[in-house]
């Protein structure tokens, strides 16, 4: 993954360079969902406390109560915009987001 951050500095255009950002910081995450696979495997871990399993899941759904609210401004935007690459980067936003929920 060095190889694309390295090439990220050298790139000037700013939709182009948040979109390989964007596929990096993917990546960094499937390294991560991988690595707790492989824990999981390792050694089995407890079940969550009820009120650990509470608190996380009020957090997930204030976060999807947030990207639904993004989702909504996006498609409100977006039929409007005129600027190509502009439409291009909030596409993308918006495709990602809709793949979070």
């Amino acid at each position: 993954m060095n190889y694309l951050n390295k090439a990220l500095d050298e790139i000037d255009n700013p939709a182009v360079k948040a979109v390989l950002s964007g596929i990096s910081l993917d990546s960094l995450k499937h390294a991560d969902m991988y690595e707790a696979v492989k824990k999981l495997l390792e050694k089995p871990l407890p079940p969550l406390e009820p009120e650990t399993l509470h608190e996380q899941r009020k957090l997930v759904e204030k976060h999807i109560e947030y990207e639904v609210r993004l989702i909504e401004k996006i498609e409100n935007v977006l039929p409007e915009m005129r600027d190509e690459r502009i439409r291009l980067v909030l596409a993308a936003i918006l495709n990602d987001e809709k793949r979070h929920l």
